[in-house]
């Protein structure tokens, strides 16, 4: 009878590796390394270790290009704001003092004049309602616009007619006053320290005490019909105009916040009437100054 061999049984009993049930790859014997190699390897380590600060350094470089052009660009577009506000604001003032001198030397003063202008003031104000409040459609450049043209020339026009023994001589006097203050306080508004100048909590006071001086002011006025307080009531108008084109100055020229680029019209309508109602003021103060 045959007899089986013992080794046979136990090299078939010999349990099977951890990486044969699990499926996982046998372990690669990795070649030992020299002592001269490891001393290569070791000298290679550190020169790649102090290159690797270089790459990181060479792939942070367009974004740090990138800021460092979105600040040198942010002086241009300032300046760029600027300037289109100013050009815009003095091609309005200039058109509007061509239509006051117009009217000064065509048309004779007349009550049915003064009623248009009313109506030419009304009209305007609803125009200048409109492009305060809509916000979005002022990014169309077309509507900024055709809604300031409207009410440069309404307001020229209710100005024009309002005033009360116009004529060309007291306009251009009453214009190069006003001129001359409003570049003062647009001046004082790009020179000055921050901290000299007015800030938000100042213009809010400002138009609150305006408001509340103007209604006693006017009740007066209607109560006495005494020309005193004609001249108090322009010159509170003149009064609460100069911080408030101190302060816009401060906008106009990103010294508080900037704008975007397109709000240069809405800006230019602002200087507009700061310089609309220095003139009235200045005129009314200068006629009622010939009358006494």
């Amino acid at each position: 009878m045959r007899r089986s061999s013992p080794r046979r049984y136990v090299a078939e009993l010999r349990p099977i590796g951890l990486h044969h049930l699990h499926h996982f790859p046998p372990p690669v014997a990795q070649p030992q390394q020299s002592i001269l190699n490891r001393r290569q390897a070791e000298q290679v380590r550190p020169n790649n270790q102090s290159m690797a600060p270089l790459a990181n350094r060479q792939g942070q470089f367009p974004a740090n290009n990138q800021e460092t052009a979105t600040v040198e660009n942010e002086p241009r577009k300032v300046e760029k704001f600027m300037r289109r506000c100013y050009m815009t604001a003095g091609i309005f003032v200039f058109v509007a003092s061509f239509h006051l001198m117009l009217i000064s030397e065509t048309l004779k003063p007349n009550v049915k004049y003064v009623l248009a202008g009313f109506l030419c003031l009304l009209v305007a104000f609803l125009t200048l309602f409109v492009l305060s409040f809509c916000v979005r459609l002022r990014r169309s450049y077309w509507f900024s616009w055709i809604v300031a043209w409207l009410f440069v020339e309404l307001t020229a026009m209710g100005v024009g007619l309002v005033l009360v023994e116009r004529t060309l001589k007291t306009v251009c006097l009453a214009w190069i006053v006003c001129l001359t203050v409003l570049f003062f306080c647009y001046s004082l508004g790009t020179w000055l320290p921050m901290c000299l100048l007015p800030g938000e909590i100042t213009m809010c006071i400002s138009l609150i005490l305006f408001t509340v001086s103007c209604v006693i002011v006017i009740s007066l006025y209607m109560a006495t019909d005494d020309p005193l307080y004609h001249t108090i009531y322009f010159s509170l108008v003149c009064a609460v105009l100069v911080p408030g084109s101190i302060y816009h100055a401060q906008i106009v020229h990103g010294r508080r916040f900037n704008l975007p680029s397109h709000e240069f019209v809405y800006c230019a309508i602002t200087v507009y009437v700061h310089a609309l109602m220095f003139f009235v003021s200045i005129y009314y103060l200068m006629w009622i100054q010939e009358n006494l």
